[in-house]
């Protein structure tokens, strides 16, 4: 039987109904993950960042020591190592012997020291030589290690030898001293005790130094009221020269010029130097005798 008018509008609502009420039934059961609002709202609450308090924390093991780099220094002595290298230090083995013509001396010293002026052998008749107090000779030669020094008079001296620095009348003039060697001098024979001058220990003193041209000597200036010229004599086999027995390589008129150079030395040779005072009526004044090695 055919629908009237009222009777369609009234299935087509009861259709839109069922429709109406089955979609939101549909809606109603799907799943929360398939909402992508609800995906983001989940990922956020997944990823929220835990407090530092919720952090746990791992002590410093006990003994251990944290090394702060501006702490740090250059070792020192309480570390056991010094701030800086020391300076080496050694000895010279010394030894002074009577024998022909005087005392005979030798020495060594190990190979961080120098002497980059020679030596100097100082005596004194008391245990404690001093320089430049006491009489001394200069050994201008680095690399000598004997020296006889021309005393014969039988008496007792004491000697030490220093590493010279080249400072001939200074208390800083030696570097490095040797302990004191004992030695009694030898007594002259006859023939020694005539020579024909007269010597003195204090005025005259001979010193020198190795250059390339030559040898330079220098010596103590005479006082003596009867002086006439300064003779300085050379030998290389007398270990006892004096004028006029030797002939004068030099001969100086004034007394203040106390100085002067052998050109004519031979590199190698070993020289026996000497400085005499010719006086007025009187023998010829000499000081010691200086060796060198050119």
């Amino acid at each position: 039987m055919p629908l009237n008018d009222k009777q369609r509008q009234l299935a087509l609502a009861a259709v839109v109904v069922v429709l109406a009420i089955g979609i939101g039934y549909m809606l109603g059961k799907r799943p929360a993950i398939s909402t992508p609002l609800n995906t983001n709202v989940a990922t956020e609450e997944k990823t929220v960042t835990p407090k530092a308090v919720d952090v746990p924390t791992t002590p410093t093991p006990s003994g251990t020591t944290t090394k702060t780099p501006a702490k740090t220094t250059s070792p020192t002595a309480t570390d056991g190592e010094p701030i800086a290298p020391m300076a080496k230090t050694g000895t010279i083995s010394f030894v002074a012997k009577s024998g022909n013509g005087g005392v005979n001396f030798n020495w060594s010293m190990p190979s961080n020291l120098t002497a980059p002026f020679g030596f100097v052998i100082f005596k004194s008749t008391t245990t404690a030589p001093s320089f430049p107090r006491d009489e001394h000779k200069f050994i201008t030669n680095p690399a000598d290690r004997t020296y006889t020094w021309d005393v014969q008079d039988g008496n007792t001296y004491w000697f030490k030898i220093c590493t010279w620095n080249g400072k001939a009348n200074a208390q800083t003039g030696c570097l490095t001293t040797s302990s004191a060697a004992k030695a009694v001098a030898p007594t002259a024979s006859a023939a020694e005790t005539q020579n024909p001058f007269d010597y003195t220990a204090i005025e005259l003193g001979l010193a020198g130094r190795v250059e390339n041209d030559g040898v330079r000597l220098f010596w103590s200036q005479s006082t003596s009221s009867s002086f006439i010229s300064y003779k300085v004599v050379r030998s290389t086999s007398d270990t006892n020269p004096y004028y006029p027995k030797t002939p004068a390589i030099a001969t100086l008129n004034t007394k203040t010029d106390v100085g002067t150079m052998d050109n004519a030395a031979v590199k190698g040779a070993k020289y026996f130097y000497r400085v005499c005072v010719v006086r007025t009526g009187l023998n010829p004044q000499c000081g010691s005798v200086w060796t060198v090695t050119y």
